[in-house]
């Protein structure tokens, strides 16, 4: 039987992550003066929020996002009372300066988070409107969690933050930085209810991945256990001791060289099939993709008939039914792109399967 690909990374409970800690960000091309390690993407927003409010006490809130977002990145933003404004993007991810100076003098927004998606920098022509508004009191944010490894064009943000489990099989993990000054009031204690649950369902998956049991309901329940602990996680936590571990010993080049691999074969693959439209470019060398994505029609039966075949490709994001008014091609995002599997749990020979299944079931649900 194939083995499966996509969906929940697995902890190997006979690795060991030795005692390195994290410091910094060098890895990620992120300067700043004061960082923080939290537990979840959404905490650090809410964190970097908080900051704002200490910082600018009579800043107005009005607050500009993008139109292709998730529900995570909405949540903190409504929760300190923002009134939110979209901002359009091109039918490929990408924001120009443009685009930007437009929304920002329509909505007048005090402050504005950006992201650079799937791996690539898709912000285009964009640092001299950042800049000019940054001299005129507002503050941005960029959300870094899809270019984590990558190396984009430098851009002065007030604040970047970012996901670090997206990336691995941490059980929490993300950060923050401030381009100025110092945070206070960090964080210091964990989600140990939190870490345990998610290193359990972690391990359950590996012992099914590799083959010591065939029971796959027992992860899928430990898994969904501990994201229904994350979903009620009101307080600020900090990086639980396991998910720092991982993160410090990860080997960043092997993962860069694997996903660019990976990414490069299904591209070359499936750039002259006129069924399928490639969402994202070629990789260059600053590029670190986070997955490969598709614009295709019939998404949903596409997804089902590669989940009968054992491949788990997600859909990056389901729209949030609380985003405001958004642009046609956000609106396109949603309801047609599907993400492929390049980590780099994967081989050349897991890429080629997934290519094979894909062409098969295109061929089953388009004609």
């Amino acid at each position: 039987m194939y083995k499966e690909i996509g969906s929940n990374f697995w902890i190997d409970p006979a690795e060991t992550f030795g005692k390195n800690r994290l410091k910094n960000l060098e890895n990620y091309h992120i300067i700043g003066s004061d960082i923080v390690f939290l537990s979840t993407g959404r905490g650090a927003e809410g964190f970097v929020l908080n900051h704002i409010e200490q910082w600018k006490k009579k800043i107005r809130k009005i607050a500009l996002i993008p139109s292709f977002t998730c529900e995570t990145v909405i949540r903190p933003f409504l929760n300190y009372g923002y009134q939110l404004y979209t901002y359009s993007l091109d039918s490929y991810f990408m924001l120009t300066g443009k685009m930007l100076q437009e929304a920002l003098e329509k909505s007048q927004a005090q402050v504005v988070l950006v992201h650079r998606y799937f791996g690539f920098d898709t912000l285009i022509e964009c640092e001299q409107v950042i800049e000019k508004y940054r001299q005129q009191g507002v503050v941005f944010i960029e959300d870094r969690t899809q270019c984590l490894y990558s190396n984009p064009k430098y851009i002065e943000f007030d604040y970047t933050i970012g996901s670090l489990r997206k990336w691995g099989g941490h059980p929490d993990g993300a950060y923050a930085v401030c381009k100025e000054g110092k945070f206070e009031n960090k964080p210091r204690e964990y989600n140990v209810i939190l870490e345990t649950a998610k290193i359990e369902a972690g391990h359950a998956k590996y012992r099914y991945i590799s083959g010591e049991t065939e029971d796959k309901g027992e992860f899928l329940t430990l898994f969904q256990k501990a994201e229904r602990i994350l979903e009620k996680e009101q307080r600020l936590y900090k990086i639980s001791p396991m998910a720092e571990a991982i993160q410090a010993s990860m080997n960043i080049e092997s993962l860069k060289k694997k996903r660019r691999r990976n990414y490069m074969f299904i591209y070359n693959c499936l750039a002259e099939n006129k069924k399928i439209k490639i969402l994202t470019p070629k990789v260059s060398c600053d590029d670190v993709p986070f997955y490969f994505v598709i614009f295709i029609k019939n998404r949903d039966a596409l997804q089902k008939g590669l989940c009968e075949k054992r491949i788990y490709s997600p859909i990056i994001w389901p729209r949030a039914n609380i985003l405001p008014h958004i642009c046609e091609e956000a609106e396109s995002f949603y309801e047609n792109n599907l993400c492929l599997p390049i980590d780099q749990r994967y081989e050349l020979d897991d890429m080629e399967r997934m290519v094979d299944c894909l062409m098969a079931v295109i061929q089953e649900v388009l004609t």
